[in-house]
């Protein structure tokens, strides 16, 4: 059995942070996944609130309908800036989240190959004992049986 790895810790702290970084990225993305769904829901009743414009536009014309009409369109107008805005900023988080991720997974990626080979040669050095003891065995049989032979 080989035996423990000297930088277990390190290798440990590093795969936390690699999960927690990936937990934050997921949460990053999720926010993102609620904007953008509102953004589209803002789409639609923007887009309900032009027909309603254009329907009462036709006829009779109410200018004070027509006129909250249109600020409601104003303020959905705001509101629809407003979110794609964070939307953008979320996707720089989110892209800056992903790079430290990926920092961190190389980090404890080249723990996890240092761990893999000084496992390989432990494994490497315990097959070579095992030859030299081998060795010795047929050594010491083939000196005793010269020797019983003389």
């Amino acid at each position: 059995m080989p035996p423990k790895f000297s930088l277990q810790t390190v290798l440990d702290v590093r795969h936390s942070k690699v999960e927690l970084l990936e937990v934050e990225l997921g949460r990053l993305n999720q926010e993102r996944h609620q904007k953008t769904a509102l953004c589209e829901a803002l789409a639609s009743a923007m887009d309900t609130l032009y027909e309603k414009l254009h329907e009462q536009m036709r006829g009779e014309i109410d200018l004070f309908l027509i006129g909250h009409l249109r600020n409601n369109c104003n303020n959905l107008a705001l509101q629809i800036h407003q979110v794609q805005k964070s939307i953008l900023v979320l996707e720089k988080l989110i892209e800056q989240k992903r790079i430290e991720v990926v920092e961190a997974k190389k980090s404890e990626e080249s723990l996890n190959i240092l761990k893999t080979k000084e496992s390989d040669r432990f494994m490497e050095e315990e097959k070579d004992k095992e030859r030299r003891f081998q060795d010795d065995i047929y050594i010491s049989q083939g000196f005793r049986h010269h020797q019983s032979e003389v």
